[in-house]
């Protein structure tokens, strides 16, 4: 991220409270972040990314995991918990962001100028107020993706080159060892 781009950072928004705001660490690879006193009584929770310009360039993050819980609990069990992307393109609706399996991992991909996570929570019954955390890495732009993805694909380059040397430098050995 660049200083153009401006303060990241994802907003709550709940149906009976106020929204809440948290500030995405941009060098931070893979951070939590978490939300506290959510009202159990409300049917869904919206997470919106939002840049401090109001305007997303294409990118993507890394949602890693989200989780629900009661405010407080101590056994640390969740009401809801979502431990990988299949999960939580199971369990919310997205909004301007489409799920790819890349070279870079599971990624969600921003595809529009509000991202927004909706995580229902119909099935969740507890008088206590809850927490909401997620994890998830700092938005990185598609030129990043691309410029990564030419290293992997040179880094796999290399790989093969070794390897085919490694083959060649063996059969070498058979070679001069039955030759003695």
């Amino acid at each position: 991220m660049t200083t153009e781009e401006g303060v990241l950072s994802v907003v709550l928004t709940q149906s009976i409270a106020p929204e809440q705001t948290v500030i995405i660490d941009p060098l931070s690879e893979r951070q939590r972040i978490c939300f506290d006193n959510i009202s159990s009584e409300q049917t869904e929770l919206t997470l919106s990314f939002k840049r401090s310009t109001g305007i997303w360039r294409d990118g993507f993050i890394h949602l890693y995991q989200i989780s629900l819980s009661g405010q407080g609990s101590e056994t640390g069990e969740g009401t809801l918990e979502l431990t990988d992307p299949d999960e939580i393109l199971e369990a919310c609706q997205l909004t301007d962001l489409r799920y790819r399996h890349s070279a870079l991992g599971e990624v969600f991909v921003v595809t529009g100028a509000n991202p927004t996570v909706s995580i229902p929570l119909s099935e969740i019954k507890t008088d206590s107020s809850l927490q909401l955390c997620i994890e998830l890495s700092a938005p990185y732009s598609l030129d990043y993706a691309i410029a990564q993805d030419g290293f992997i694909r040179e880094e796999n380059d290399y790989i093969s080159q070794i390897r085919d040397l490694e083959y060649e430098l063996l059969t070498l050995k058979k070679y001069k060892t039955v030759s003695e």
